[in-house]
């Protein structure tokens, strides 16, 4: 009776092990099929390394670790690098990068990709301070601030050191707005408080300097000057300045508008000319989908509408018009843009050499 007691155990626990002996064989990990991390969302000083070197654990579709396996560390986001990119796993299907030491911003988030075939995940960490891309320095209309661009400053996508300065403008009107250096060419960007662009200029439109000059008609409102350079990681010093101005476009000169503004002009003989027919350039930014209505009315002269698209070295006429309605000489174009760019207004005449008083809408 013993031995059949003895023969049942052996039944039900060797299954898988015979009785009297075990298995010696390891199981034979497949393809990688999962990673998982360990060292993530991190946080340490501007160009330090983190305290936890990133590591992961692959393993098959089973969950048995994957040993031999290639790993391909690689930086994302942040400017940080990574010392030994390319670990091979342990028998615990275990790989460490040597060091992730994280960009020389403040504030900002930095990424490290990782890699094993065909299976990828990302690591995150966050750099001490504030961020300067999010810091925006007071400005009033009308007084100079006196800047630097420097490493510390914030790095754009396209890699310029950018100083950003909040302002309010008072009332609607024309504004001119300055950034002059002697150690960078300047490049000015005027932005809404939601960081849509209003205006943009590299050179100074009178002395073509290496100073930049923005001239903008704008309605009452928050907006963000963006002080830079022309040339990606240029640093010096620089000086940024503004004053209310003339909503008149004289002198064939590049102005910046927006939605929401009415202004009055006035067609002169010093305006840009084209075939005896004259007329001012207004640039308006709109995002792909966005649609303006703009409105040219006078009694000085049949008025005359046009919008051109400037994307690359073609321009382009979108929408022009003649006559609003048939009971008027006014003009009236609508246009929704399929691409996000600027796009010129130029309000004109439909008599050769016509000058006057005209009145423009922009909504």
């Amino acid at each position: 009776m013993a031995s059949l007691k003895s023969a049942l155990i052996c039944i039900s626990v060797g299954l898988v092990t015979a009785c009297g002996g075990s298995s010696s064989e390891p199981r034979i990990a497949g393809s990688p099929a999962a990673i998982a991390k360990t060292g993530d969302n991190q946080l340490a000083d501007p160009g330090t390394a983190v305290t936890v070197p990133p590591s992961v654990k692959v393993t098959d579709s089973v969950g048995t670790p994957v040993s031999g396996a290639t790993v391909v560390f690689s930086v994302g986001d942040g400017l940080g690098t990574v010392t030994g990119a390319t670990p091979i796993t342990n028998s615990a299907g275990v790989a460490a990068v040597g060091s992730w030491k994280l960009g020389p911003q403040p504030g900002v988030t930095n990424t490290l990709l990782v890699t094993v075939g065909n299976i990828a995940e990302t690591f995150t960490a966050t750099t001490t301070g504030t961020n300067p891309c999010t810091l925006q320095v007071a400005y009033t209309i009308g007084t100079t601030a006196n800047g630097e661009l420097s490493t510390a400053d914030c790095l754009d996508s396209g890699g310029y050191y950018t100083d950003y300065f909040q302002t309010a403008v008072p009332s609607a009107g024309g504004y001119l707005f300055g950034e002059t250096s002697t150690a960078v060419d300047a490049y000015l960007i005027l932005y809404d408080r939601n960081g849509v662009p209003i205006g943009v200029n590299d050179d100074d439109f009178y002395t073509h300097a290496q100073d930049s000059r923005l001239k903008a008609l704008l309605p009452p409102a928050t907006f963000v000057l963006a002080a830079s350079s022309y040339d990606p990681k240029a640093v010096g010093t620089y000086n940024l300045t503004s004053t209310p101005t003339s909503t008149s476009i004289d002198n064939c000169e590049d102005d910046f508008i927006m939605r929401g503004v009415t202004v009055a002009e006035t067609l002169t003989a010093t305006d840009c000319v084209n075939s005896g027919f004259y007329s001012d350039d207004l640039y308006i930014f709109l995002a792909a989908g966005q649609s303006v209505t703009v409105t040219m009315s006078s009694t000085d002269f049949d008025a005359f509408l046009e919008m051109y698209s400037l994307s690359g070295t073609t321009v382009t006429t979108v929408a022009s018009n003649d006559n609003k309605d048939s009971t008027t000489t006014d003009a009236q174009v609508t246009f929704t843009a399929t691409t996000s760019d600027f796009y010129l207004i130029a309000p004109t005449t439909k008599v050769s050499g016509a000058l006057g008083a005209y009145t423009l809408v922009v909504q």
